[in-house]
């Protein structure tokens, strides 16, 4: 029990004081969120069909009494909120014992004074959100956290096409594509991803992409997320926009 507590006070030291630490590496990613296959959209008859057919659908299976509550409430999309394309840039900054993963997006409006970021351990990947005061250079540590290892397999099929290859940012990658095995609502569009991994970094966190199914065997620096039919849709790629690591991350062979 001592042991755990003294490790714990250990993580938060290094975490606050991450600030005085020498930078070691960095990894942007920029999301880039728009609608592809514009020129088949769909006329206005046929989606005024659509949403009588899903309305008929809501009436007779979740709300016969106030359907258009219920259609209502369905969140819209961030381009549908925005009205246009949306990009995102991620940030993971790399020292010796923690990560600063923080990210910005064009259709937010930021202040200048606050800076926010999170610093995770790189051993433990427990982390704390970070409230930065530019103005006199104070911190606020807020909320703590252990980075969720999410799983794909439950819900992807996960192949790998290493006969389709690039070189990204110095870095051999070859394709690994995510099928959908199944999905229960006929009204949704299906979404697979096409993935380029390198097995040359090793790195256990990802600002963008924390799959354990992943991390643990290769580390992706480009992924495209498209409707597997080709129709009018969202699609959201993740691509590298700046990449230096410490020459231990990663093995040239």
């Amino acid at each position: 029990m001592k042991k755990h507590t003294i490790l714990l006070l250990l993580i938060n030291v290094l975490i606050i004081n991450a600030q005085d630490q020498k930078k070691l590496g960095c990894i942007v990613y920029e999301k880039h969120t728009f609608i592809g296959n514009k020129h088949l959209k769909l006329s206005d008859s046929i989606l005024e069909k659509r949403k009588a057919k899903f309305k008929k659908f809501v009436i007779k299976h979740i709300d016969s009494v106030n359907p258009n509550k219920f259609i209502n409430s369905i969140p819209k999309t961030e381009l549908e909120v925005s009205g246009g394309d949306i990009k995102c840039w991620y940030t993971l900054d790399l020292y010796e014992n923690v990560y600063e993963s923080k990210s910005i997006c064009s259709n937010v409006n930021y202040s200048n004074n606050v800076e926010r970021y999170q610093q995770i351990h790189r051993e433990t990947l427990k982390g704390n959100s970070v409230i930065r005061n530019v103005e006199n250079n104070s911190y606020k540590i807020g909320q703590k956290f252990n980075v969720r290892e999410l799983e794909l397999s439950h819900n992807y099929e996960i192949i790998e096409n290493r006969n389709k290859t690039k070189i990204i940012e110095g870095f051999r990658c070859f394709q690994v594509v995510l099928k959908r095995k199944s999905i229960t609502n006929p009204h949704l569009t299906v979404y697979d991803y096409e993935i380029y991994v390198t097995e040359e970094i090793k790195l256990n966190y990802n600002p963008v992409w924390n799959y354990k199914e992943f991390l643990g065997k290769y580390y992706p620096l480009e992924i495209k997320k498209k409707p597997r039919e080709e129709v009018m849709s969202q699609v959201i790629t993740w691509k590298i926009k700046k990449l230096y690591l410490p020459i231990n991350i990663y093995d040239k062979k």
